[in-house]
């Protein structure tokens, strides 16, 4: 049976308690619209390559009574697909699954397992494409947002003043504290041309870093909010999007649906809020931003996007920008960027 073949034969609810939460995200949306997206692909031909599905023994957990999350059997053991990260995702679901001497594990259990590899990267191919990017991002992107955003982005000193970005630095330097030596760290010699103990180039540079971060984050998604597609309803001001520099905490997300088809779209969306906690985390941040994006082939109606206006804010009591826009990669589904901050 192939890995194609053992995902078609279940439903996500089957495989749901299977799925391991514990080293990724806290929520089974994204593994939801992961399972679905592979659903949908058609598999390599001529891929000739096995996914070997066994036991791996956790040294950590060597004393552990408690059962693996993937499947274990109580004694550390925890389920392992071997030959699935890394791969591409259309000759993974080629791959025939050999299970290993002594498994004992039922498909759902199995399907979990390979579900958390496949996913190691990113669960949409945006995502994987996102981490790639982050291996090699470079201090041009940043320099990049600062030419782009320089009217509305606070200076190193005022950002200073937001409160969870001074804690982001306290936290580093109690560390820095703690290890003042740094001998494991090799690369920082290179830093600092070798004085790499000093303090005051180490503070530096973690503001810098958390700077840059900042800037990376928030403006990739005014990046997507003005450029990515057309016709965006109520233009949005720049000076509105400082505020995303400037707030304590912020949230990105970016939720695609997968039912593709039109008229399941919204009914996918309500699944992944409702039913798999897509925004549960972030109730405690009363502001938001939101763009609704939808195919010119496949227009959004006004009681979609009342609807997903309400789904996206709700139990959030600040204030909150919507606006909508087409973009001809949505197909029959729909795109919907939210920030939200405090």
């Amino acid at each position: 049976m192939t890995l194609k073949q053992l995902l078609d034969s279940l439903t996500f609810d089957e495989i749901a308690p299977f799925i391991d939460l514990e080293g990724g995200k806290n929520t089974l949306a994204p593994f939801k619209q992961h399972f679905d997206y592979l659903r949908h692909l058609t598999p390599t031909e001529g891929v000739t390559g096995e996914v070997s599905v066994g036991y791996w023994k956790d040294p950590d957990m060597e004393d552990s009574d408690s059962e693996d999350g993937e499947g274990g059997d109580g004694s550390g053991k925890q389920l392992f697909a071997g030959a699935l990260e890394g791969d591409y995702w259309e000759s993974c679901l080629a791959k025939e699954i050999v299970l290993d001497e002594g498994v004992t594990a039922s498909p759902a259990e199995i399907a979990g397992c390979c579900l958390w590899h496949t996913s190691y990267y990113g669960f949409l191919p945006e995502e994987v494409g996102e981490t790639v990017r982050n291996w090699h991002k470079r201090k041009d992107t940043t320099r990049y947002y600062i030419r782009k955003f320089r009217d509305i982005l606070p200076t190193r000193r005022e950002m200073q003043s937001v409160p969870s970005f001074h804690q982001a630095i306290r936290r580093e330097m109690r560390i820095h504290r703690k290890h003042r030596s740094f001998k494991e760290i090799r690369e920082l010699r290179d830093l600092f041309d070798g004085d790499y103990r000093k303090w005051r180039y180490w503070k530096r540079y973690e503001i810098n870093t958390e700077y840059a971060r900042r800037i990376d984050i928030n403006a990739e998604f005014i990046d997507t909010v003005l450029e990515r597609g057309t016709g965006v309803t109520g233009q949005p001001a720049r000076k509105e999007f400082g505020r995303l520099f400037r707030a304590n905490h912020v949230s990105i997300h970016r939720c695609d649906t997968l039912a593709y088809d039109a008229a399941g779209r919204l009914d996918y969306l309500r699944e992944l809020v409702g039913k798999y906690g897509l925004l549960q985390a972030d109730r405690c941040l009363p502001d938001s931003f939101v763009c609704i994006s939808a195919s010119p082939e496949h227009p959004l109606t006004a009681d979609e996007t009342a609807e997903i206006g309400a789904l996206v804010i709700s139990g959030h009591g600040g204030t909150h920008r919507i606006w909508t826009k087409t973009d001809a990669t949505c197909g029959e589904d729909l795109r919907v960027d939210i920030a939200y901050y405090e």
